[in-house]
C-alpha cells in the first residue's frame, strides 16, 4: 500500500500540479520579415594596393565563429583577449550575477515546489496551584514536547510555476548580459588597439614633420641672415613648427590614456603593463565577413536575447497576478511527544499529532488584484515595446556598420590616392634638387604635404578595421541561440 501511494503521489502529483496553470503561455515575436539590411549593397568593396586596402566580401547567411577575433590574425591579439576574458573584473561581476540569478531559482523552488518539514523542541518547567483540586500546596513539573512540523501548500492554478518561469527568465536574462559583456569586452579591446596602432604611427610621422620643419627653420633663418628672406617668413615658419610642436602632446596623452584602458580591459594595473604598442603591421583585415540574415540576428545578438527573457518574464508574471483570484490550500501535520520526563518521550501514551488545512479565497481586496493583473499587462506592453525598440536598433547598427565599411573602403582609396600623388611630387623633387632644378626647400615642403598625406591614409586605415569590428559585433559577435532559450518549457528547471 504505502508502495501504491509513494508510486502515486510521485506520478501523479505534479500532474496535477501543473494540469491548470493560469495567464498565457509565452509565445516568441516573429523574427523581422526584411531580407535585407540595406538597399544597393555592392557585394564586396573596393580595393588598395596597401597594407589594409584589401577587398571585403559580404558573405550573408554565413555564421560568424564565436572566436571571431581570430579573422585578424595576430598572436599577441589572441593573447590579450585569453587574459582579458579570463581576468576582467566586469565579466566576473556578470558571472556573479548569473550564479545569484539561478540560485533564486533554486531558492524559491525549494520553498514552494516542496513540503515544508521543521524539527520543533521545546522544555518547559511549570508551576501550578492544587488549589482547583480542593487541596491545599503547589506541583512543579517538566514538559518535553520533541515535535516535526509539516505544510505544504498546493499550487493549483499554477502561479507557483508562472513565477518559477519568470525567474527562470531572469537566469536567461543575466546569462544573455554576460554574453553581452564578452562580446563588449572584445570588441572594445580590439577597438582600443586599433586605436593605439593608430596613434603610434600618428605620433611617428608627427615626429618625422617635425624635425622636417626644424630643417626648414634653419633654412628661413640662413637666408634671412643673407637678406635672401623676410623677418616675416621666419615668423611664419617659426608659428608653423609650433603649431606641429603642439600636436604631438595630445597625441601621446591619447596613447598613454589607451594604454592605461587596455590594462582596464584585461584586469591590470595601468603600472603592471609592460609591452610595447600595437602596430597595424600585426593586424590584417578579415576579407570574408560573415553576416546574419535579419530573420536569425534575433536569434544571435546578446541584446536582443536579454530583452526577449525580460518579455517572458513578464508574460509569466501576467500570470502569477491571475492566480491571485483563485483559492489556495495549505496542509498542515504535526507529530510528536509530550512527556514529563526524558524518559517518558518514546512511551506511546506520550504521542501527540494533529493535521490540519486551510483554504484561503479572496473575496474582497478594493480592486487590488485586478488591478495588479493589469499592471503586470502593462508590463508586458512595455517590455514588447523595448523588445521591437532593440531589434530595431540591431538592424539600425548592421546597416551603419555596412554603409561604413563600403565607404571608409572608397576613403582609404582615396586617401592612398592622394599619398601617392604626394609621394611621387616628393621623388620628383628630389631628382630635381639632385639637378640643381630647384632649393632644398622644396623638397622639404614636399616631403611635408607627403607626410600630411600619410596621416590622413593612417586615419583612413584604422577606420576599415574598426568598422569590421563594429559589424562583428552589431551581428551578435558569433553568440548563437542558447540551449535555455531554445527550451521553452514552462517551469523547467534544468
Amino acid at each position: 500500500m504505502n508502495r501504491f501511494w509513494s508510486y502515486g503521489v510521485g506520478v501523479f502529483f505534479p500532474i496535477l500540479l501543473t494540469a491548470c496553470m493560469v495567464g498565457p503561455d509565452y509565445e516568441r515575436p516573429a523574427p523581422p520579415e526584411v531580407t535585407t539590411y540595406v538597399k544597393d549593397l555592392p557585394e564586396s568593396t573596393q580595393t588598395t594596393q596597401k597594407k589594409g586596402g584589401v577587398e571585403q566580401r559580404f558573405d550573408f547567411g554565413e555564421k560568424l565563429k564565436h572566436d571571431w577575433w581570430v579573422l585578424f590574425k595576430s598572436l599577441r591579439l589572441n593573447s590579450l583577449i585569453e587574459k582579458a576574458l579570463a581576468q576582467s573584473p566586469t565579466l566576473e561581476s556578470a558571472q556573479a550575477a548569473l550564479r545569484q540569478a539561478q540560485e533564486s531559482v533554486s531558492v524559491f523552488s525549494g520553498n514552494n515546489f516542496y513540503p515544508s518539514v521543521d524539527l520543533g523542541l521545546s522544555v518547559e518547567r511549570q508551576k501550578s496551584s492544587n488549589a482547583s483540586l480542593g487541596i491545599t500546596g503547589s506541583t512543579t513539573f517538566n514538559l518535553l514536547n520533541p515535535s516535526v512540523n509539516v505544510s505544504y501548500t498546493f499550487d493549483f492554478f499554477g502561479g507557483q510555476q508562472r513565477q518559477i518561469e519568470a525567474l527562470m527568465a531572469g537566469v536567461d536574462y543575466q546569462r544573455f548580459l554576460w554574453e553581452g559583456a564578452h562580446l563588449t569586452l572584445v570588441s572594445t579591446l580590439i577597438t582600443t588597439l586599433i586605436q593605439e596602432a593608430s596613434l603610434w604611427e600618428q605620433i611617428n610621422v608627427t615626429q618625422k614633420m617635425i624635425n622636417i620643419q626644424i630643417q626648414i627653420l634653419e633654412i628661413v633663418r640662413s637666408q634671412f641672415k643673407i637678406g635672401a628672406a623676410a623677418e616675416t617668413d621666419v615668423l611664419a615658419q617659426e608659428t608653423l613648427l609650433a603649431q606641429t610642436q603642439a600636436l604631438l602632446p595630445p597625441l601621446e596623452k591619447q596613447l598613454y590614456y589607451v594604454s592605461h584602458a587596455v590594462s582596464l580591459l584585461v584586469g591590470e594595473f595601468p603600472e603592471e603593463t609592460q609591452r610595447s604598442p600595437f602596430t597595424f603591421e600585426e593586424f590584417e583585415l578579415p576579407q570574408n565577413l560573415p553576416i546574419h540574415l535579419p530573420s536569425s540576428l534575433v536569434r544571435m545578438r546578446p541584446d536582443i536575447k536579454a530583452s526577449e527573457a525580460l518579455l517572458q518574464a513578464a508574460n509569466a508574471n501576467i500570470g502569477v497576478a491571475e492566480a491571485n483570484f483563485f483559492p489556495s490550500l495549505t496542509l498542515t501535520g504535526t507529530a510528536g511527544t509530550m512527556a514529563l520526563s526524558t524518559h517518558d518521550v518514546m512511551a506511546n501514551s506520550a504521542t501527540v499529532w494533529s493535521i490540519g488545512s486551510s483554504l484561503l479565497q479572496p473575496l474582497f481586496r478594493g480592486g487590488a488584484i485586478s488591478a495588479e493583473k493589469r499592471a503586470m499587462e502593462a508590463a508586458y506592453d512595455q517590455a514588447f515595446a523595448n523588445y521591437r525598440q532593440t531589434v530595431l536598433m540591431a538592424l539600425k547598427n548592421v546597416a551603419d556598420a555596412l554603409r561604413s565599411i563600403v565607404l571608409d573602403a572608397k576613403k582609404f582609396q582615396l586617401q592612398n590616392y592622394t599619398q601617392e600623388k604626394a609621394l611621387k611630387t616628393l621623388t620628383i623633387s628630389q631628382d630635381q634638387f639632385k639637378a640643381g632644378g630647384i632649393p632644398y626647400l622644396s623638397v622639404l615642403n614636399a616631403e611635408i604635404q607627403y607626410l600630411q598625406a600619410l596621416l590622413n591614409a593612417i586615419a583612413a586605415s584604422a577606420l576599415r578595421f574598426t568598422d569590421t569590428v563594429a559589424l562583428f559585433q552589431a551581428v551578435g559577435g558569433g553568440w548563437g541561440e542558447s540551449a535555455a532559450q531554445k527550451n521553452q518549457t514552462t517551469g523547467n528547471l534544468k
